[in-house]
């Protein structure tokens, strides 16, 4: 994406963040890959396999001062697995999202008593159950 300041944007507190800064939020790669398989077998199951990657960037435009230490976020995969069957009117899911337990920081901003992250989901493991008429 590479979204970049155009200009220099003076930060108060902070000094001037220079023409060409990130801006906050956004990652100059973000890929999303899918893969999926149906199975020529009985009950109809469906191996689907997921990947997501998010480059580095900044949480704020504070970040983008030189000499600052900057928020950072992103430069993370996620990789999901799901295995669905389906049984008359029932189908199945056994699900495992971010299997690699990835860390991955969504933001990044200074708080009173430090640093306050958003962080995804960790890896996660379940089964579904969908019914229908």
């Amino acid at each position: 994406m590479e979204a970049r300041l155009d200009e220099p944007l003076f930060i108060l507190w902070y000094g001037a963040a220079p023409e060409g800064s990130q801006l906050p939020g956004s990652s100059d790669w973000s890929v999303s890959n899918t893969a999926s398989y149906r199975f020529e077998a009985a009950y109809d199951p469906t191996l689907t396999l997921a990947h997501r990657y998010v480059s580095s960037g900044i949480s704020d435009l504070n970040s983008a001062v030189p000499g600052i230490t900057p928020n950072t976020q992103g430069d993370y995969n996620v990789i999901d697995l799901r295995l669905r069957a389906t049984i008359g009117p029932t189908s199945v899911t056994l699900f495992g999202s971010n299997l690699g337990d990835e860390r991955g920081v969504t933001r990044t901003l200074p708080e009173a008593n430090g640093l306050s992250q958003g962080l995804i989901r960790p890896r996660t493991v379940g089964v579904t159950l969908n019914w229908s008429l």
